[in-house]
């Protein structure tokens, strides 16, 4: 086996024969969910949930049936009626998660990260797919032993050895890391470790890459003038204030252009080195399931770039001394300890419904027994602001916008009230940007990917808006012979 040590591997787990897929098509769950062939065996339909393809939840905005099609994929559980078949799926359900022991499904959702890890290497055995370490955020309630089934691994990372001669292209580190997360898709058992949407994915580099991405980010990080004494605080110590805690990462942002349509595939931008600090700070800081001789290598070659030491959009480390010193204690990790005691005090029809209610939430589908789910903090609402200037430069701006969509139109939210509508142009493949500002323009277009999963923008492949301000023209586009209806030349821009 090609894979280093592991700590906490069960050598027990088996490899989900039943569920391999000997395809290559692309990662799933950025597409559509596909409908169960449902049977009258519930446990048998339980069991094909182990396919993450069944439970995808990736952009429900753009596709509405996505919903529908997972009411489908789970309908069967209201169907189980009876007492003796509830508690019968009950008990399967218990053997496959280990509930209601939640720090045994806790070390059940890591073993699953480990031997999912393990199954791609071997299936490839091929020296460049080793994986050299692997890890996530300890601080998350795997972590804290107080997870509850179909969880994800916050901040979860794979390190591969790669291809020590090559980086970009065919056949090379592009395209490995590529095929590894295609098959970590088809061969993690997602009833137990949950990569649902695409955020919940591990974040998986070859060794070159990391050193590549360092070494760029040394060329950056040197014309940021901070005080390494305030920073080096920061990471250990600053947990509330996500401005202040972010301030190195904040600085850097603000050398870096905006997202990929702004600059070539490979060069550094604010969206891919906001995704690298959540890496770089998993492999600082975070728990590490998998480990090796190569791996340590690695962490002295790049642990005194200032990246390295002072990134810290995650606060892994002063979340951690804030766990210890009792500061940071959240509600529902409090109600999850004596859970184990309330469920077996529960009587058989309500011990079902909190089941259905685990494996529903892992789609977010649901609202019943929130307590057990809910953030005191609102932490996604507080990260919104330091996202926006990691990514725009803005605090006011959203990663993760908001869109109505009608049958003629969406209207795309870059900020909280401000929107701008979007039209079909003179044929199906041409959006037209109802705006006449360079930034908004530019903002729209970081969202074309997600643009295409609509059904009025599919064939997306050039913009159009009406020539901005003072023709302060975007980069990238060109003024066509064409008007808009009140005299404005229009400008035009052919996308990849």
């Amino acid at each position: 086996m090609k894979v280093a040590a592991a700590v906490g591997f069960d050598s027990h787990c088996s490899v989900l024969e039943n569920y391999k897929r000997n395809n290559t098509r692309p990662v799933t769950f950025k597409g559509t969910p596909e409908y169960l062939n449902l049977t009258n065996d519930n446990i048998e339909n339980y069991d094909r949930l182990s396919n993450g393809s069944y439970l995808d939840i990736h952009d429900d905005a753009f596709a509405p049936k996505n919903k529908d099609i997972r009411n489908h994929n789970l309908s069967f559980l209201d169907e189980i009626i009876l007492t003796k078949d509830k508690r019968a799926f009950m008990e399967h359900y218990k053997k496959v998660t280990k509930f209601p022991d939640l720090r045994a499904v806790s070390l059940n959702i890591e073993n699953e990260f480990v031997r999912s890890l393990r199954a791609v290497t071997g299936e490839f055995n091929d020296y460049k797919y080793d994986v050299i370490a692997a890890g996530y955020d300890g601080t998350c309630s795997v972590g804290k032993g107080m997870a509850l089934p179909g969880s994800d691994l916050d901040k979860a990372f794979v390190i591969l050895r790669g291809d020590a001669a090559k980086i970009w292209g065919e056949g090379k580190d592009e395209e490995i890391v590529a095929n590894f997360k295609n098959r970590l898709w088809f061969l993690t058992d997602q009833r137990v470790l949950s990569y649902n949407h695409d955020t919940s994915f591990p974040t998986i580099m070859t060794i070159n890459q990391v050193k590549d991405y360092i070494e760029r980010l040394n060329g950056v990080t040197k014309s940021v003038k901070l005080d390494p004494d305030r920073m080096s605080r920061n990471v250990r110590e600053e947990y509330l204030d996500l401005i202040r805690a972010s301030e190195f990462n904040i600085n850097v942002a603000g050398l870096l252009p905006k997202r990929k349509y702004d600059d070539s595939l490979h060069a550094l931008n604010k969206e891919n080195v906001k995704n690298f600090a959540y890496f770089i700070e998993s492999v600082r800081d975070g728990k590490k399931l998998i480990t090796s001789q190569i791996f340590e290598e690695l962490v002295k070659q790049i642990e005194n770039s200032d990246f390295y030491r002072f990134s810290n959009v995650a606060q892994m480390q002063a979340m951690k001394n804030a766990v210890s010193s009792g500061r940071e204690q959240k509600n529902k990790i409090i109600l999850r300890q004596t859970l184990k005691e309330d469920f077996n005090s529960w009587n058989t029809a309500k011990q079902f419904e909190f089941i259905k209610t685990l494996i529903k939430y892992s789609c977010e589908d649901e609202s019943d027994f929130m307590q057990y789910f809910s953030n005191d903090r609102n932490i996604r609402e507080k990260y919104k602001p330091l996202l926006g200037l990691l990514c725009y430069g803005d605090s006011e701006k959203r990663l993760n916008p908001r869109f109505d969509i009608s049958t003629d139109h969406i209207d795309i939210y870059l900020k909280e009230s401000e929107k701008t509508p979007l039209f079909q142009g003179f044929n199906r493949g041409v959006m037209w940007i109802e705006s006449q500002k360079r930034s908004v323009i530019e903002d729209v277009l970081l969202h074309v990917d997600k643009l295409r999963k609509t059904e009025l923008f599919k064939f997306l492949s050039k913009v159009q808006a009406p020539i901005p301000y003072f023709s302060d023209i975007p980069d990238n586009f060109g003024i066509i012979g064409y008007f808009t209806k009140n005299g404005r030349r229009i400008i035009e821009r052919t996308l990849r």
